[in-house]
């Protein structure tokens, strides 16, 4: 709902999570639920089509008809059958690597201006901030609750799942392996 209010014409939003070569829309506004069960290969997109492979901008595309031979641009629109005419789009990236797609639409022509694509290059900074931190805070966890080595659940974990599960009952195995030191410094 904030990056829809921060560009002035959009009638639809979405934002595509790349995994991959696909792109799968994961969020929406204007339209229909439909769109969430839709996904692109990530050369479709009119992002890939306009920077020619590069996604590595803002896009503004106020005459979407020249890809009405390649698509049917009638957009799944809450309460409506009419067509897609402007979009303005971006790459997200998270750590170096495409991670989604955030699109406005309009059904109006030439609907985006370049001080949209000023405030687009602002909320995109803020996603990719924003992703990156989450996506750090999420590996942090991770670590901290798991060996790096072997991914095995550590101390930390055991402790709060016990404290967690008091009322549960549950065995516990516990082993010990020969010569364990000498194969992590032979084979690391």
């Amino acid at each position: 709902d904030n990056c829809y209010k921060a560009i002035e014409q959009p009638y639809l939003c979405s934002l595509m999570i790349v995994e991959g070569k696909k792109a799968r829309i994961v969020a929406k506004k204007g339209f229909t639920d439909d769109v969430l069960s839709l996904s692109f290969h990530v050369s479709d997109t009119f992002l890939f089509l306009e920077t020619k492979g590069k996604m590595d901008r803002v896009v503004i595309i106020n005459d979407l008809s020249k890809y009405q031979e390649q698509y049917d641009l009638r957009a799944a629109i809450e309460g409506s059958d009419e067509y897609l005419r402007s979009t303005i789009t971006t790459p997200i990236y998270v750590n170096n690597k495409l991670y989604a797609i955030l699109s406005f639409d309009s059904l109006s022509d030439h609907a985006f201006l370049p001080r949209d694509e000023d405030l687009l290059y602002i909320v995109k900074s803020n996603l990719e901030i924003i992703l990156t931190n989450h996506l750090m805070h999420d590996q942090i966890k991770l670590l901290s609750l798991t060996d790096p080595l072997t991914q095995c659940y550590n101390r930390s974990y055991i402790e709060t799942y016990l404290e967690n599960h008091k009322k549960d009952h549950f065995s516990v195995v516990m082993f010990d392996l020969n010569d364990l030191k000498t194969i992590n410094d032979d084979h690391g």
